[in-house]
């Protein structure tokens, strides 16, 4: 499915959680797929880079940088989290508060992780 269906599968989570227009909020898309998204500060980690996915209690969370202000690169980082969940690129078994990694099947290269919504995300 990966190989050329990445576009079909960002177009399927769009339509599943009724996305009505452009450009994509990421926090509302998150939420609509169960995912909370909090700023590090909010979550008490200090910043250690754009966003990352990381669990508390079970829950998904991603925490991003409140320090980014330019809304391209902050929609671009959230969803990039998004996307190892969506495509279930994660671990069940991760402790609370640890970047979740994506455990990468060979079928799908980081390019076309990072390129999963990034070909939506319009400025």
């Amino acid at each position: 499915m990966y190989k050329n269906g990445i576009r079909d599968f960002a177009w399927k989570i769009i339509l599943e959680n009724d996305v009505k227009e452009l450009p994509i909020n990421p926090e509302d898309l998150a939420k609509s797929c169960g995912v909370t998204c909090r700023w590090f500060r909010q979550l008490g980690i200090s910043s250690p880079g754009r966003a990352l996915l990381l669990t508390r209690e079970g829950l998904p969370i991603i925490g991003y940088n409140h320090h980014i202000r330019d809304p391209g690169p902050m929609r671009f980082a959230v969803m990039h989290e998004l996307s190892h969940y969506l495509l279930r690129h994660i671990s069940d078994k991760i402790p609370s508060n640890s970047r979740l990694s994506a455990l990468i099947t060979g079928k799908l290269d980081n390019s076309r992780i990072r390129g999963i919504f990034s070909i939506l995300l319009v400025n």
